[in-house]
């Protein structure tokens, strides 16, 4: 569930605390939900080889309207531990449709979240509690990483942007996917001036503004260079494994983000990103022979749609065979986009006879046209 696992991982400890907590409609579901999500891991696990995967995602059918029913009855909750527990169970339901072959509405739970956010705006029980702040920024950030793939491009509401600064203010906001507060600041900044660029505004000085986002994510405070990790890594304390691992996830955010900046302001072509996109799928290959946990699907998607060279190709294929086998639905939904948008490419480079590396293609417009939607958590 995170790229690094240490002791502050919510998943072993503020999540399943805070389902079993009482026997309250907020914590039943918030049970149900973790149990959704088990559920239809175990179902992708198994497959369809034996009766043990349809039979899961029965199950994961089963405690995902449980967990709505539940969830229904708290919604007008008003105490902090509700709070936790409704905002835990809506981002639970969000993760969940990433798990789930079925098509669920994860999106929908994002506007049920900003309403809970709305309520307790006076009380802020993110700024008064650790578990408050650890299950509002998971949900903030995820709603940051999930308008990147909107095709609508739906605004953002003012709701989402407190919670966002409220939460993003504390230095280990983003430790949840691996990165940081700074770096997803810079990425939901991209994103809005993308949008707003898209409608004909545009800004009195992008340039400037582009230069200053790129400064922001170069930073060499996170330098993975002070030493030769394969030469000494056995022999490496487990705190300084856990911090190299740290700052090479961080840094995959870093480079995807300027590809991100690139592509959507900039619209430059694949052979102007090429640098970035090895270094990102190089990082990633890194971080899985380290032995990381779960590489955050973000900043690899990102590289990987504009890949086009075979060696960048190979690595991503790679990336498919390992991380297809966590039993994430969406990884294998994601193999499909970034294999649609690998023929596109070509199938255009040879009908205007120019090459791979300079046809830009729009994924989110290959994933609308496939009738999918990803949640690239």
């Amino acid at each position: 569930m995170v790229p690094v696992d240490d002791a502050d991982n919510p998943w072993k400890s503020v999540y399943p605390s805070t389902a079993l907590q009482d026997t309250s409609p907020a914590s039943c579901a918030l049970y149900h939900a973790i149990l959704a999500q088990a559920a239809f891991n175990l179902a992708n696990l198994y497959g369809d080889t034996n009766d043990d995967g349809p039979k899961k995602t029965a199950q994961g059918l089963e405690h995902y309207g449980a967990s709505l029913h539940q969830l229904y009855k708290c919604l007008g909750s008003s105490t902090e531990e509700e709070y936790d527990a409704c905002m835990a169970t809506l981002y639970t339901l969000v993760i969940t449709g990433a798990y789930a072959r079925q098509k669920l509405p994860w999106r929908d739970h994002f506007g049920g979240a900003g309403g809970m956010v709305t309520k307790f705006l006076g009380k802020q029980p993110w700024a008064q509690s650790s578990r408050s702040w650890v299950i509002s920024q998971s949900l903030a950030l995820s709603f940051e990483i999930a308008q990147t793939s909107n095709t609508h491009r739906r605004e953002r509401s003012s709701i989402t942007d407190t919670l966002l600064r409220d939460v993003s203010s504390r230095c280990e906001f983003g430790f949840t996917i691996g990165s940081s507060g700074q770096v997803l600041q810079v990425i939901s900044n991209i994103r809005l001036l993308a949008e707003r660029m898209a409608t004909g505004d545009i800004p009195e000085n992008p340039g400037e503004l582009i230069q200053k986002y790129i400064a922001e994510l170069t930073s060499p405070s996170e330098s993975t260079e002070d030493f030769d990790i394969e030469e000494i890594w056995e022999s490496t304390s487990k705190k300084d494994r856990a911090e190299y691992l740290q700052r090479l996830h961080l840094r995959l955010f870093r480079n995807a983000a300027i590809i991100y900046l690139f592509r959507t302001v900039l619209n430059v072509p694949p052979q102007g990103v090429v640098k970035y996109v090895s270094t990102v799928l190089q990082d990633t290959l890194s971080f899985i022979q380290l032995h990381g946990g779960a590489v955050s699907m973000w900043p690899v998607f990102i590289a990987a749609v504009e890949a086009y060279e075979v060696k960048d190709q190979q690595i991503v294929e790679q990336w498919f065979d390992i991380s297809g086998q966590l039993g994430i639905q969406n990884r294998r939904t994601a193999r499909e986009v970034i294999r649609a948008v690998w023929e596109k490419r070509s199938q255009e480079a040879k009908n205007r006879g120019l090459k791979q590396s300079q046809i830009a293609i729009d994924w989110r417009e290959v994933q609308q046209f496939l009738g999918l939607d990803l949640l690239l958590l």
